[in-house]
């Protein structure tokens, strides 16, 4: 009886498949790597940072960014086929379901049967509800919104029989967060050796090739913040180099007309000779007039940057000069401005995280 218990306990249960990787970042105090000057380069050269692996593994862990992977593979939907005791989830269904409802209004777990004779006629049950619907016909379901059934290009061949089950499938709309939270539990990401900069991930899933493309997936939308960030502080940063320079090509404009001018009205007959021994003297005295004259605009142009309290970029790290308690500050305040962008993407402007990062960035300001 305990063999044959055995046997039906590991025919039945469904296994589950463990997908790792492994993710290299650059950091400064460990050496440079092969990704040397790539993507995965630290905000450090703008910002002033040097990399934390520490960092990048609570990056990778946060709720949102798994988020946005169950948003790209449309993880909230999944197809089972019927077997004769149990369902098996399945990655190849003939076919699709597009739900054309925003996701995140999804509120309940919906499950619902899909029995298909041909690739036209379809028949939908689930609780409270059933439809015989056309292939790629706008229908509303209860409890979900408007969707259409659509057929899978990947599926090459239906295989449906008359009599058999092949023309089953069973499809679940689970909500966004209890997928997210689901996946996360998943999910792990950790360093396993302190002196090297890579990460381990692993995530566990009955479905392998699943497993991989959420694991491919999370670090995809992991890169490409990385470069949004990046892109963000290079923006204003070259916003503010182009700025300073329109007003130092004027600035030097004038002092070359100035001093044409002083040359005429002096008569001086051989320019070059004796104007080398004034330029001499005066060459470190005009160098150090003109580092603090530089270093006084642009503090001016921080503070009237600052005083237009709509003015939600973030600060260029390129006027923070040598002052460690400003540049400090100012990378304080540029992380509170990209944190507040990311929560608006999923948060709206009254939701108290939000204002919370609203006070204390006003309060930085």
């Amino acid at each position: 009886l305990m063999v044959f218990a055995g046997w039906l306990y590991l025919r039945y249960t469904t296994p589950v498949y463990k997908t790792s990787a492994k993710l290299l970042v650059v950091d400064e105090k460990k050496g440079g790597s092969a990704f040397a000057g790539g993507v995965f380069d630290d905000l450090g050269g703008m910002m002033g940072l040097k990399s934390s692996v520490d960092n990048e593994v609570e990056i990778l862990k946060t709720y949102d960014l798994m988020r946005e992977v169950v948003g790209v593979l449309d993880a909230h939907i999944t197809y089972k086929s019927k077997g004769r005791i149990k369902e098996n989830e399945t990655l190849d269904p003939p076919f699709l379901m597009q739900v054309i409802t925003p996701i995140d209004s999804i509120q309940h777990t919906v499950e619902m049967t899909l029995r298909f004779d041909n690739e036209q006629e379809l028949s939908v049950r689930g609780e409270g509800f059933e439809l015989n619907v056309q292939a790629d016909e706008l229908v509303s379901i209860p409890k979900l919104g408007y969707v259409r059934f659509v057929k899978n290009g990947e599926y090459d061949k239906l295989g449906i029989l008359p009599d058999g089950k092949s023309n089953t499938l069973i499809i679940e709309v689970r909500p966004t967060a209890s997928q997210t939270a689901s996946f996360m539990n998943n999910l792990s990401v950790g360093v396993t050796n302190k002196q090297t900069s890579t990460i381990d991930l692993s995530f566990d899933y009955p479905l392998p090739r699943k497993g991989e493309q959420i694991l491919r997936t999370l670090i995809d939308r992991y890169i490409a913040r990385t470069l949004e960030d990046k892109n963000t502080i290079a923006d204003s940063t070259l916003a503010f180099i182009d700025n300073r320079l329109h007003f130092v090509g004027q600035e030097l404009g004038m002092a070359e007309e100035r001093i044409q001018t002083f040359k005429q009205e002096s008569q001086l007959a051989d320019i070059s000779a004796q104007s080398q021994i004034l330029i001499e003297n005066a060459s470190q005295y005009a160098k150090d007039l003109a580092a603090v004259e530089s270093q006084l605009l642009m503090i001016d142009e921080v503070a009237r940057y600052l005083a237009d309290t709509r003015n939600l970029r973030v600060v260029p790290t390129t006027i923070s000069g040598s002052d460690p308690t400003f540049s400090a500050l100012v990378q304080n305040y540029n992380k509170l401005l990209l944190d507040r962008e990311r929560q608006l993407m999923t948060q709206t402007e009254d939701h108290p995280f939000v204002k919370n990062l609203d006070q204390q960035i006003a309060s930085l300001r």
